[in-house]
């Protein structure tokens, strides 16, 4: 059995993070929940200050996948790096239309409950922010 990891490779971003950037590349990119979405990354990066985002450019908390194509270029404190935090987004991106399409919002958040948070709190934390 041949097994080989895919990455799919960027033309290289310069454009400094914001979350109106963020925001921007979210709708340019067609991810669905959006507001669900920007609350993950508040969450995952600890209002982008987490050293997982500094270091990794990892707005997610993605880990290195094993089983999708990806963006990531390794590892670094136990979680996926990328070449820039809009490569991070690209990446969740892959993730959302792999495991995600099509879910309406209750779908959507049952899901990140059971397959992507690991504190339970997850859910009502991302509908609690504004």
């Amino acid at each position: 059995r041949m097994v080989y990891d895919e990455k799919i490779i960027l033309a290289k971003y310069n454009e400094p993070f914001s979350t109106n950037a963020l925001e921007k590349l979210l709708k340019k990119l067609h991810v669905n929940h959006i507001d669900i979405v920007m609350n993950q990354s508040k969450i995952e990066t600890g209002h982008y200050k987490s050293k997982v985002f500094l270091e990794n450019n990892n707005l997610f908390g993605m880990r290195e996948p094993r089983n999708r194509i990806t963006t990531a270029t390794g590892s670094n404190l136990n979680h996926a790096t990328y070449d820039s935090w809009q490569e991070s987004v690209i990446d969740y991106a892959i993730y959302q239309s792999t495991f995600l399409k099509g879910k309406n919002r209750n779908e959507y958040l049952s899901y990140l409950m059971a397959n992507y948070a690991e504190n339970k709190g997850y859910v009502s934390l991302i509908q609690k922010m504004k």
